[in-house]
Order: C-alpha cells, then sequence, then structure tokens
C-alpha cells in the first residue's frame, strides 16, 4: 500500500513498477552524491561502502524489476547516512522521524536496523543533552510508524506489511 504513492497517478503495469525502481536506484544514487557535496570532507570509509552497495551486482539486476529493492536500498542508504549525521551533528529531527517510522513498512527488517541505530544512539547520548533530542525522533518515529499501521490495518486488515497476500495463494 506504501507504493499507492506511484501505482495511482501512473498506474498499475510491469513498467510503471520496472521504471519506479530504476528511479528509486538513481535517487540512491543521488542521495549518496547531495550527502558528499555538502560536506568539505567526505569519511571515505562511509563513501566506499556506499558505492558499494549501488554497484552491487544483485541489486543493479533487482533494480530493473519492478520488485522493491532499489526502495529499501534507498532507505539502507537514507539510515546510514543519518547514522553519520548523528554523530556528527548534523541531525535533522524531523527527517530522522519520518525514516525510522517508515522503514519497517518498506521492508520489515528494515526496523531492526533502525532499532540497532536509536539504540546506539541513545547509549552515546546517555547522560546528555542529546538524549532529548533522541527522546523527541523516537517518539515521532513511534508516532509515524503507528499512523501507518492503522492506516494500513485500515486499507489491508494487517497491522504489518504482509507480502504473501499481493503474491496470492502460491506463494
Amino acid at each position: 500500500w506504501l507504493m499507492a504513492a506511484v501505482a495511482t497517478p501512473f498506474g498499475n503495469s510491469i513498467e510503471i513498477w520496472k521504471a519506479a525502481s530504476w528511479a528509486f536506484y538513481l535517487l540512491t544514487g543521488l542521495v549518496m552524491w547531495r550527502w558528499a557535496a555538502r560536506r568539505q570532507h567526505v569519511d571515505h570509509v562511509v563513501a566506499l561502502l556506499l558505492v558499494a552497495l549501488l554497484v552491487e551486482p544483485h541489486l543493479l539486476r533487482w533494480s530493473g524489476t519492478g520488485m522493491e529493492n532499489s526502495l529499501a536500498a534507498l532507505f539502507v542508504v537514507s539510515l546510514i547516512l543519518l547514522w553519520h549525521d548523528v554523530i556528527g551533528g548534523r541531525l535533522r529531527p524531523v527527517e530522522a522521524a519520518v525514516l525510522f517510522g517508515l522503514s519497517p513498512f518498506v521492508r520489515p527488517e528494515l526496523a531492526l536496523l533502525a532499532a540497532i541505530i536509536l539504540i546506539e544512539w541513545a547509549i552515546i547520548a546517555c547522560g546528555s543533552a542529546a538524549l532529548k533530542t533522541w527522546a523527541r525522533v523516537a517518539a515521532g518515529a513511534a508516532v509515524v510508524a503507528v499512523v501507518l499501521a492503522l492506516i494500513m490495518f485500515v486499507m489491508a486488515g494487517f497491522w504489518i506489511p504482509q507480502t504473501r497476500v499481493p503474491k496470492g495463494p502460491a506463494a
């Protein structure tokens, strides 16, 4: 249902989904480029990991199929860059809350990555003024996730994404 933002204006054909997959893949590259362009000094380890993800053969192959792999890659890259910004003191709290809250609805396993980042951030922020910011972001992420879960429940009858249902009984 999250993909309704693509299907509603453009249609629900395989060609649309293949184009959307490539668009998410290109957007992933654009996010990485924009992140690097905003900094005077780029952490080369982070940059290398991000480029490795972008040129990973399976991601390249699956980015043109119409599946959600490139959207998941976009979220992985965004979460990594968000974490890098948290460490560097350049956090954008609203963006962080939305990314954390949306993550489990893009791919359920992204909830684990978001949770790991939030837990590590809480440990680092413990006993400092940054703990207030962490609490606001965590609360905002929880609100986003609960609102999306409610919308999903009203629309589909499920609290969490169910990828098997659209694939039919043979899945």
